[in-house]
């Protein structure tokens, strides 16, 4: 399967139009349509639309176009989806990290209550008046 930035460069290429003309049409940023042509980010629905309009691409490669873009953003999901869960998994695992380091220090309190209680009170020495 074609990518679509290449697809997309390619098209501006056969059409003669610099990246700077492009933009002007299209309405976004130079670094913008060189990141979408490079594939380091996806465009918009709307701006691949506008990109195709503008590249004069055929209704074909627009639909295929299409299709790739809703499948790169699919897989995108995907991987944000499983950062996330694993994101979870180790917040939930330091959760019980803690939960058991608490519940140990509350054992040792209330032991350290109970010696307390047990411990006889112890005299206090009489102070003497100043005469």
């Amino acid at each position: 399967m074609p990518l679509l930035g290449e697809t997309l460069a390619q098209a501006r290429a056969k059409r003669r139009l610099s990246q700077s003309q492009v933009c002007e049409l299209v309405g976004i940023s130079k670094s913008h349509l060189s990141r979408i042509e490079s594939g380091k980010v996806l465009p918009s629905f709307a701006a691949l639309e506008r990109l195709c309009n503008v590249l004069e691409l055929s209704e074909r490669k627009r639909r295929e176009l299409e299709r790739e873009l809703e499948e790169l953003q699919a897989r995108a999901t995907v991987v944000r989806l499983a950062t996330v869960v694993a994101e979870m998994e180790r917040n939930r695992a330091e959760a019980d990290t803690l939960a058991a380091r608490l519940t140990a220090v509350e054992q040792t309190l209330e032991e350290l209550v109970e010696k307390v209680r047990a411990m006889k009170p112890r005299a206090r020495p009489r102070q003497r008046a100043i005469r």
